[in-house]
C-alpha cells in the first residue's frame, strides 16, 4: 500500500462521531446499493449506520447516479454523482439475507470496472465497500488506497459485518479541493470476476479504541462499544498498519504484546488508560527480532531509515498514560539499545508514561528510556524512568552485567525547544560509567520541576545539559526548581565541540550530591573553544557529602559574565565551599560549587556559606 502525503488544510475535518437525528438516520452519510432490489430496498445500518438510513439504489444495467441522496433524507439531496464504467452491466445474487449485500454487480469475466464519483465536499472520508469476492483500489488527489481485499464464501448469513469478510475500509479519504475526482477500482477477485455488492461513504474516523483482551478481532469497527481486540502483537500490528496518520488511538487497559516495536505514523495520539494497576502496558516480546546494523529499539517509535538508520520524522505524535516495558533482560540479541520511547519530529508530546527495563549493552551505543528528537516545541512531562534492565555486555571495553546502560546513556532527552517537565528518575544503579539523566541538547529549552533520586554510576548526573558541535550556539536555557538527591553530580553544564551557550539560568534547584559529587558544575575540555556567557546561577540549595570530588572544574576557555548569586551551600566537615580551579579533573576533596578562578568578570557575591553545619534533612 502507498499512502503518499495528503492535503489537510481543509475547510473542516468531519467529526468521529455518528450523528444520529430523531428519526434515527445518520448525517453526513452517503449510502449506494448496487443491483438493488427494486422489490425489496435496503434500509438501515450495514457495518455503518443507523436504523432509518437511506440508501440510494443503483439498479441492474444503470451505470449512472446524480445528486445523491444523504442516509438522512430529511435534508436535501447532496451534490454528489457517480459512474460506472460501460462494461459494469452484470447482476447476480448470493442468497443473503441482507438486500444491499445480497445483490452484487460485475462486469466480463476477468474484467476490471471502475466507479467515479464527483462532487464530493471538502473534507476527510471513511470508504466501506461491499462484496463478497472483493478487490479493491480507491484513488484520489494524487494518493492511491489499497489494494484492499474481501472474502466471505460460502456466504455467511446472516451478515455479522466484518473488515475482510464482507467489506473493506478505506481510511482518512482527503477530499482537499473543489471538483476533485476520485475513483474506486474493482478488480477480479479470487473467482476470476470483479463485484460489488454496496458503498457507505461516511465522515472520516478521528478516534479508534483498541483492547488487549480476548479473542483477536482485526475486522471489529473500532469504536468505543466494538473495539478492535489485539491479545498479540501480530494482530496489533494488523490494526495500526491500517490506521492513518493523524488520528486518536485509545488503549484499553490491560497488556499490549509488540513484536517488534510499533511504527508510530505522523500525528498518532496514543492514549493509554494509566500507569497504575488497571493502567495500559506496552511490552516488547521476548527474543525480539532486532535490526542488526541500526542496533536500536523502541517499544513505541517513529521508526529508523532502513539505509542511513537515520530517525523518520512523525510530527504531532503524542503518549500519553501507559508503561512501556523493554523487557531487556529477555531479549536474545547482538549489541542493541532498546528505548521505551523514541520520536522524531517536532510538536511532539510524552505524557505520564512509565519507562522500565530499558538499557543498552553496547559501552559506547547511547540509550534514551524515552526520547524526543525534535526540531522545535517537544514535552516530556509526569514521566516517571527506573528499572533498567540487567543486561549481559560482551563489548571489548566493558564486559560484566549492568543496569541498563553504558556510556554516555541518557534517561531522558529532548532537542531544540524541549520541555522537561515534573519528570521523576529514581533507583537506577547501572554499575556502569557517566549516566546522564534529564539530558538535552537544545536552545530555548526548560529543565523545571523534576525529580532525580538514589541515581549510581561513576558520574550520575541527575540534569546534564550538553552541546554538540552542529548546535553552535545554545542559547537561554532555563534550570528551574528541581529536586535532585543522592546523586554523583547535580547539574552538569556542558559545553563541547566549540559550541556557545549564551543566557543559561540555573535556577532554585535542590542539589543534594553524595559522597564524592558535586552540586552544580560547569565545565569545559581544554581543548575546545567554545564558551559560557551570561549564565546565571541564582538562588540554588546545595548539601555536598564529605569525600573525594571527581567533579569537573570550569576550564578558562569559557569567558564572560557568569553570575553566580544568592546561592545557599552547605559544606561537611572542613571541606570549603567553593573551590576554584583550572584543572580539568579535579581531587581534592568535596564541594558544592566548581568554577574557574579566573573567568572574565566573575560575580559570587551575597552566597550565603555555611560551614560545619549538619546535612540538612
Amino acid at each position: 500500500m502507498t499512502m503518499k502525503t495528503r492535503l489537510f488544510a481543509m475547510v473542516s475535518v468531519c467529526s468521529a462521531l455518528l450523528a444520529v437525528n430523531a428519526s434515527g438516520q445518520s448525517t453526513g452519510l452517503l449510502n449506494v446499493d448496487f443491483a438493488a432490489d427494486p422489490n425489496n430496498p435496503k434500509l438501515g445500518a450495514a457495518a455503518y449506520g443507523q436504523t432509518g438510513d437511506y440508501w440510494n439504489p443503483i439498479y441492474c444495467g444503470q451505470t449512472a447516479l446524480n445528486n445523491l441522496e444523504w442516509a438522512n433524507t430529511n435534508t436535501s439531496p447532496s451534490s454528489v454523482g457517480l459512474a460506472l464504467s460501460a462494461n459494469a452491466t452484470g447482476c447476480w445474487g448470493l442468497g443473503s439475507s441482507d438486500s444491499m449485500y445480497n445483490g452484487y454487480t460485475y462486469p466480463g469475466y476477468t474484467q476490471s470496472m471502475t466507479i467515479a464519483f464527483s462532487n464530493l465536499p471538502l473534507g476527510l472520508y471513511d470508504f466501506y465497500v461491499y462484496g463478497y469476492d472483493g478487490n479493491y483500489q480507491l484513488a484520489t488527489g494524487g494518493a492511491d488506497y489499497g489494494p484492499r481485499l474481501t472474502r466471505d464464501w460460502p456466504v455467511s448469513n446472516p451478515q455479522v459485518w466484518q473488515e475482510g469478510r464482507q467489506y473493506a475500509r478505506f481510511w482518512s479519504v482527503g477530499i482537499a479541493g473543489a471538483g476533485q475526482p476520485l475513483t474506486l477500482t474493482v478488480q477480479p477477485g479470487l473467482d476470476h470476476y470483479a463485484v460489488i455488492s454496496g458503498m457507505q461513504i461516511a465522515p472520516a474516523a478521528t478516534e479508534v479504541w483498541i483492547s488487549p483482551t480476548g479473542t483477536a478481532n482485526t475486522g471489529a469497527m473500532g469504536t468505543q462499544s466494538d473495539p478492535f481486540i489485539c491479545p498479540d502483537g501480530a494482530s496489533l500490528q494488523a490494526v495500526l498498519t491500517m490506521l492513518p496518520p493523524n488520528i486518536t488511538i485509545h488503549l484499553n487497559a490491560g497488556q499490549f504484546t509488540v513484536n517488534p516495536g510499533i511504527q508510530v505514523k505522523p500525528g498518532w495520539k496514543l492514549h493509554g488508560a494509566g500507569t497504575g494497576g488497571n493502567g495500559t502496558t506496552f511490552t516488547l516480546q521476548a527474543n525480539a527480532p532486532f535490526n542488526a546494523n541500526c542496533k536500536r529499539e523502541a517499544v513505541i517509535g517513529s521508526g529508523w531509515d532502513p539505509t542511513t538508520y537515520i530517525g523518520i520524522s512523525a510530527d504531532g505524535v503524542e503518549v500519553w498514560d501507559m508503561i512501556v516495558d523493554c523487557n531487556g533482560t529477555n531479549q536474545n540479541y547482538a549489541p542493541v539499545c532498546l528505548t521505551a520511547v523514541q520520536i522524531y519530529g517536532s510538536n511532539t508530546l510524552i505524557h505520564n508514561v512509565k519507562a522500565i527495563n530499558w538499557g543498552s549493552n553496547l559501552y559506547a551505543l547511547e540509550c534514551y528510556p524515552l526520547q524526543l528528537a525534535t526540531v522545535g516545541n517537544g514535552t516530556i512531562e509526569y514521566c516517571e524512568v527506573t528499572k533498567p534492565a540487567q543486561m549481559v555486555v560482551t563489548d571489548p571495553i566493558l564486559v560484566g552485567t549492568y543496569g541498563g546502560a553504558m556510556e554516555g546513556t541518557t534517561a531522558i532527552i529532548s532537542g531544540p525547544q524541549g520541555v522537561l517537565r515534573s519528570n521523576w528518575v529514581h533507583d537506577v544503579d547501572t554499575g556502569a560509567p557517566k549516566m546522564h539523566f534529564f539530558h538535552g541538547y537544545w536552545a530555548d529549552g526548560r529543565l523545571e520541576y523534576n525529580n532525580a533520586t538514589n541515581i549510581f554510576g561513576s558520574m550520575a548526573s541527575a540534569i546534564y545539559q550538553d552541546f554538540r558541535g552542529d548546535m553552535s550556539i545554545m542559547a537561554n536555557t532555563l534550570i528551574y526548581t528541581n529536586s535532585l538527591v543522592n546523586v554523583v553530580v547535580g547539574i552538569y553544564f556542558n559545553k563541547d565541540s566549540g559550541a556557545v551557550s549564551t543566557g543559561a539560568q540555573i535556577v532554585g534547584n535542590y542539589c543534594r550530591p553524595r559522597e564524592g559529587g558535586a552540586g552544580i558544575v560547569l565545565y569545559t575540555p581544554p581543548s575546545t573553544s567554545g564558551s559560557v556567557t551570561d549564565c546565571h546561577i541564582y538562588g540554588n540549595t546545595v548539601y555536598p557529602f564529605d569525600g573525594v570530588s571527581v567533579a569537573r572544574a570550569l576550564d578558562t576557555t569559557c569567558n564572560g559574565n557568569v553570575y553566580v548569586t544568592y546561592n545557599t551551600l552547605q559544606a561537611v566537615g572542613n571541606l570549603p565551599d567553593w573551590r576554584f580551579d583550572d584543572g580539568w579533573w579535579v581531587n581534592q576533596g568535596g564541594c558544592c560549587l566548581t568554577v574557574s578562578q579566573d573567568l572574565a568578570n566573575y560575580d559570587r557575591s551575597n552566597n550565603p556559606v555555611h560551614l560545619n553545619n549538619p546535612i540538612a534533612p
